[in-house]
């Protein structure tokens, strides 16, 4: 409890999330993996910050019915959307002639695909994220 009689949860997840990655890498020097060996040796990180530092999300593609993938985004779009710094990392979750369940889901959901945005406010990755997927175009069918 806080002074003011506040309830405040912490939560500790000590699994590896080596999805954020690439994300971790924009604010910080020293890459992700490097600190959390240094804390597994007992090494306090060296939590040095880049001076270009930028925020960002993984967003994550989802249906909420099961579907059968037609088709997913060709090479040559992620490659421009990378290269344009519209994205940062393209993780495909299926692929094309199979359905959305053939592949590990969560409980409530069917993803199929994450990207990793950065910018330097929260209304440019925003924005970032509206231009990707009108751009990674998948096609699926009912099931």
């Amino acid at each position: 409890m806080t002074d003011t009689d506040q309830v405040i949860f912490i939560e500790l997840n000590t699994r590896l999330a080596i999805q954020f990655s690439p994300l971790f890498s924009q604010w910080y020097k020293k890459p992700y993996i490097d600190l959390v060996i240094d804390l597994a040796r007992g090494i306090t990180p060296d939590l040095i910050e880049r001076e270009d530092k930028l925020i960002g999300t993984s967003y994550v593609f989802r249906s909420y019915k099961d579907k059968i993938v037609t088709k997913t985004p060709s090479e040559k779009t992620v490659a421009k959307l990378i290269k344009d710094a519209i994205i940062v990392h393209y993780r495909p979750l299926v692929e094309k002639d199979k359905k959305l369940s053939d592949f590990q889901q969560d409980e409530y959901t069917f993803r199929y695909a994450l990207i990793d945005v950065v910018g330097k406010k929260k209304e440019e990755i925003d924005e970032k994220i509206e231009k990707a997927k009108q751009e990674l175009r998948f096609e699926m069918e009912s099931v």
